[in-house]
């Protein structure tokens, strides 16, 4: 009894742990992982929003994958992903609810299970991404649209095959061509599935036999590109919706323009009629969601709250991209530009709910000092996390998109610079916007602060401006040829800040505010500049393949070094003194600034491999020669990445190769670059291949060269990731916004 009673509390507790483990997360970072991966921040950009035919569900589409919701409650179900290389375009329900067909960047459709999330089949060959995707009512056919072509083509909904190859514009008469430009935006079935309507760049609305592929008619009217069109419930009419700020009906069967609907004030994209035929909504760029009578084409009022046009989606920050009724006819959803996804009633226009964390921008993420936080920018909203995935504030305020954050040496402030021409104060615990700072007359793209936390610097427009982190009060405008300033620094004490002005260096001193020396020498555009750990010196690099030290307190030009190859980097090793990194083709070359001595050259040897990448290089540096060095925080190491996109680790001290070569993997773009990064202990190398389908991640040990672990999340991956401070995770960001946290296993 007494072992009974041990093993039920040692499970009691095991329990307790894992339901505060798995507790910090939100529901949705844990839904579609992949293997190795601890959470993902973010769900994607919208580009699509449907209701299940049977009216069980909701689904958003976004470019990671298809979300699924309990059309009822709200409830998020479950993620669709994994299968697609490349961001996810569209996607569409079979008439039976039990199949969602998802149309890919990676040239593929596939077919999904709706119970299981398990992909039943993915039917390949095309030539170009697959732009749209829509199931026949009778569930036999599936139309795409093949890229920014001007055809349609029909496949069987269960095998794939092609029913109707249309080759493009070589065959004038072929099948489903007809718009002359190569931009067909929307198309949709008749009820009876025997009809397809299109519209299109060249203005105009077009019928199609759906069995022979036929051109029944084309109607015109609109002044601009038709945007989205859909079929009445019963198919004896059609609404189209354009750039021309109209919503037009038509008979479907003679093709007459019947009415016209006016009142929106910009470009309407989405236009869906109501399940029983009786109304129609609109939605476009001027934020708002239209509801009109179908027969008589006079806006609707609700309980005369409003006058005039019934404005459901007020909520939305921006445009609103899609729409979409519920079966039943009793709820509207929205997507907006803003990145939310909205429910209505549809007789009150009462908001029932708000869903979030889709992705309203591109995204920069940055990691609190501690590493314990991560602030991630969101259009006009910054987002923080925990370093293990759990939501903790969302800063909105600002109103124009975040184009930089950084926080305070103790981390309990946030800076964000905007588009609004401000930078504001948060109160990282709290999330409280502490003050907002003007005075800029452009983007604040960044801010630093001093080593002693005492202020900051704010870059905007065309000018620095000096701030007291203390009482957040205005102290020096910094004025001049500010706008070719591309970064600036403090030295390690915060007394100076060093700022490039091309072929200059300027050092402002921090208590007078004025310029204490300009360091004048280069002939070149200067890379940057490095101050020493006691800030005694300061090294500096430019293209006139020259380093130089200077004495920051005099503007004394102490030592220039001259090279034969392209400077790379100046590093300050801990007590001694400054080194330089250079390329000179295919070697690397280790100088001391002060004595001129070489240290140690770095030079390739054998055959180079030439691989992937070298077409694109052809007509530039042959692909053997390095382009890019990477320093280890250590100092044991360097990684030296060639212009065929080859990496290569290099043992510092003794100059020789570490492991093989690492080279692409052949899954990633030949025209994407190479990236590689260090972690903060100098003992694991990140690379990834940075284009249209590069989403891989690879870590390798870098005493060893030997690969740890492959990182296999996203679709298409930029040189967005970080290590937290003790390398025992990384977060990797895709060009979508979204973001995943992985583990690094133990070395």
């Amino acid at each position: 009894m007494k072992k009974f009673f041990l093993m039920f509390a040692l499970f009691f507790s095991v329990t307790l742990c894992l339901q505060s483990a798995f507790a910090q997360y939100e529901s949705y970072t844990q839904m579609g992982l992949p293997e190795g991966a601890i959470a993902r921040f973010s769900k994607g950009y919208i580009v699509d929003i449907m209701y299940s035919p049977d009216g069980t569900r909701l689904a958003v589409t976004t470019t990671i994958g298809v979300w699924l919701y309990n059309a009822q409650t709200g409830e998020e179900l479950d993620l669709i992903t994994g299968g697609h290389t490349g961001s996810v375009y569209s996607a569409a329900y079979s008439p039976d609810s039990k199949t969602i067909a998802t149309g890919s960047g990676d040239r593929t459709i596939r077919l999904w299970d709706t119970r299981t999330g398990k992909n039943i089949k993915t039917f390949k060959g095309y030539t170009y991404g697959i732009g749209l995707v829509v199931y026949s009512p009778n569930g036999k056919t599936i139309a795409i649209l093949n890229g920014r072509k001007s055809t349609i083509e029909l496949l069987n909904a269960r095998t794939g095959k092609h029913l109707k190859t249309l080759t493009g514009h070589e065959k004038p008469k072929a099948l489903y061509e007809g718009h002359t430009d190569v931009s067909i935006t929307s198309f949709a079935y008749s009820p009876d599935s025997k009809t397809i309507v299109s519209g299109g760049g060249d203005k105009t609305v077009r019928l199609w036999n759906a069995r022979t592929g036929g051109n029944i008619r084309t109607l015109t009217g609109h002044t601009e590109a038709v945007r989205a069109v859909a079929y009445s419930p019963d198919g004896g009419t059609i609404v189209s919706a354009s750039r021309d700020k109209t919503v037009r009906m038509w008979d479907a069967n003679t093709g007459e323009n019947i009415k016209t609907f006016t009142g929106h004030n910009d470009i309407i994209v989405s236009v869906a009629y109501s399940p029983d035929g009786s109304t129609i909504i609109s939605a476009g760029w001027d934020g708002m969601l239209h509801r009109w009578d179908a027969q008589t084409g006079k806006p609707l009022k609700t309980y005369e709250i409003y006058t005039g046009v019934l404005y459901f989606a007020r909520g939305h920050g921006g445009a609103i991209t899609h729409t979409a009724y519920s079966p039943d006819g009793e709820t509207i959803a929205t997507a907006g530009a803003d990145g939310k996804m909205q429910w209505w009633d549809a007789h009150t226009g009462e908001n029932i709910k708000t869903f979030t964390e889709y992705v309203s921008g591109s995204r920069t993420i940055t990691y609190s000092p501690d590493k314990k936080k991560i602030a991630v920018t969101a259009g006009g909203k910054v987002n923080l996390w925990n370093a293990s995935g759990k939501h903790l504030k969302t800063l909105t305020g600002h109103k124009g998109y975040v184009a930089g954050i950084t926080f305070s040496p103790e981390g309990n402030v946030l800076v964000t610079g905007s588009s609004d021409r401000t930078a504001r104060l948060w109160n990282v615990h709290t999330g409280e916007n502490i003050k907002i700072l003007t005075g800029h007359t452009g983007i604040v793209y960044n801010a630093i602060f001093s080593a002693d936390g005492d202020n900051f610097i704010t870059r905007g427009g065309n000018n620095l401006r000096m701030w007291s982190a203390n009482t957040r009060e205005h102290l020096k405008t910094f004025e001049g040829d500010v706008y070719g300033c591309r970064w600036f620094k403090y030295s390690p004490d915060g007394k100076i800040i060093a700022t490039r002005f091309n072929d200059t260096v300027r050092l402002l001193d921090t208590h007078t505010r004025e310029t204490k020396n300009v360091l004048i020498g280069h002939t070149g555009r200067i890379v940057t500049a490095v101050f020493s750990p006691n800030g005694d010196t300061v090294a500096t690099f430019a293209k006139d393949n020259t380093f130089r030290l200077w004495n920051p307190h005099t503007g004394e030009n102490i030592k220039t070094l001259h090279i034969t190859g392209t400077p790379i980097t100046v590093i300050y090793p801990s007590d001694s003194d400054p080194i330089t990194i250079s390329v000179n083709k295919e070697a690397v070359t280790l100088s001391n600034v002060v004595t001129g001595q070489h240290l140690k050259t770095l030079e390739s040897s054998g055959r180079p491999f030439f691989g992937m990448g070298q077409s694109k290089k052809s007509f530039g540096p042959p692909p053997y020669h390095i382009r890019t060095v990477r320093y280890s925080p250590n100092g044991e190491t360097l990684a030296t990445v060639r212009y065929n996109e080859t990496a290569q680790l290099w043992n510092v001290n003794t100059g020789k190769r570490i492991g093989k070569l690492i080279k692409p993997l052949k899954d990633d773009p030949s025209e994407g670059d190479t990236w590689v990064e260090y972690s903060p202990d100098g003992n694991i190398l990140a690379t990834t291949q940075i284009g249209n389908l590069g989403g891989t991640v690879r870590l390798w040990n870098t005493a060893t060269g030997k690969h740890i672990k492959t990182l296999k999340g996203h679709t298409y991956c930029g040189n967005s990731f970080e290590f937290s401070s003790d390398s025992k995770t990384i977060i990797t960001g895709h060009y979508d916004g979204t973001l995943i946290l992985w583990d690094i296993p133990a070395r």
